[in-house]
């Protein structure tokens, strides 16, 4: 809306026949803060990535979850991201790389932070004073510094009480921020996160 509005002021201004050329020139100055707003809506890349980075922790949670369900009707763990039914997660993103990895009794979901992650630090929408800046907050990015956010892993997994096979699960969540690969096994009926992790209740 504020863009439509500087962008109606510029076209007025400029297109005044009656005005005189310092008022005409004038018109210039709404219509280079309505293209800097427009980028800024056009562009909330940074906005979205951070939400992406948030997300992780979440999306592995509902990857164990749908493995959870996978298994009890199908009587297997799924290899892959496909058919647990999963909408909008991509096993590759700009953010972080989503795999699975499968045994006979334990799926091995992984929210891995990637090394080449960058979030924007200053952009070139922050220089505008705070009544032009919109919701999203983002533009052109001057300045990026490597992703803080913290890598997971989920563990689904069968067990045997009496005849019948349940399932559960366990989310594990790196220790350190940054590209974290973590491993967490399971035996015996035990999980155990590792050392570069802490099991998440």
């Amino acid at each position: 809306m504020l863009t439509l509005v500087l962008f109606i002021i510029a076209l007025v201004l400029l297109f005044n026949r009656t005005g005189s050329a310092q008022l005409r020139a004038l018109g210039l100055v709404p219509l280079i803060l309505g293209l800097w707003v427009w980028v800024g809506v056009w562009n909330c890349s940074n906005m979205k990535d951070a939400m992406a980075l948030k997300q992780t922790k979440q999306n592995v949670s509902s990857m164990n979850r749908a493995q959870e369900a996978y298994y009890l009707e199908k009587g297997k763990f799924s290899d892959s991201l496909g058919p647990l039914g999963l909408l909008g997660l991509q096993p590759i993103s700009k953010q972080v790389d989503y795999s699975i990895r499968v045994t006979t009794d334990a799926a091995f979901q992984y929210g891995t932070t990637r090394p080449d992650c960058r979030t924007c630090k200053v952009s070139l929408y922050d220089w505008l004073p705070s009544f032009l800046q919109t919701r999203c907050h983002s533009g052109p990015c001057l300045s990026s510094t490597p992703c803080t956010s913290r890598s997971y892993a989920g563990v689904a997994y069968t067990q045997r009480v009496a005849d019948e096979v349940t399932t559960q699960s366990v989310l594990c969540e790196a220790k350190e921020r940054g590209t974290v690969q973590l491993n967490p096994t399971y035996r015996n009926g035990v999980v155990n996160c590792g050392s570069d992790a802490k099991k998440l209740k």
